[in-house]
């Protein structure tokens, strides 16, 4: 089954999805410094944190950012290789949208081997909701959205 946890900028998202994924829950959370320069990821396993961006003077996504893409590499091979039934996969945005990078690789494994066993949650933002749902293929009748 999956869950998706959806919501405005700044709405409680992340703390919605730790609240939900309690410790039987493997994959990553996305946190941020105050001022929203700096991302890091957070393994759920253990706890390993890395740098995934941070604002920059010669930014290699959009305007404002710099990408340490080989950050998403590190945790889709966690997930990839991982035989846990439930995972957790905070802030899906663009990258994985409109790029196909990103947590993409992971999302598409997998949404295609979801069962009834599987308890997966995934953290979009309100605004690319739909977007989510038509790249994925996803019936939203098959899916659990909470909206915050």
């Amino acid at each position: 089954m999956i869950t998706i946890i959806t919501g405005e900028k700044n709405s409680g998202k992340t703390t919605k999805a730790q609240e939900l994924s309690s410790n039987s829950f493997e994959g990553f959370i996305t946190l941020s410094n105050k001022n929203k320069t700096k991302y890091i990821l957070k393994n759920l396993r253990g706890g390993e944190q890395h740098l995934l961006m941070e604002e920059s003077k010669t930014p290699n996504w959009g305007k404002r950012f710099f990408v340490f893409y080989d950050v998403f590499s590190w945790a889709n091979k966690i997930i990839i290789e991982s035989s846990a039934e439930n995972i957790l996969i905070d802030e899906i945005g663009l990258i994985e949208l409109n790029c196909k990078k990103g947590f993409y690789p992971s999302l598409k494994m997998l949404i295609e081997r979801d069962n009834e066993k599987m308890q997966n949650i995934f953290v979009v933002r309100k605004n690319y909701l739909l977007e989510f749902f038509k790249i994925f293929g996803l019936d939203k009748k098959n899916i659990r959205v909470i909206n915050l």
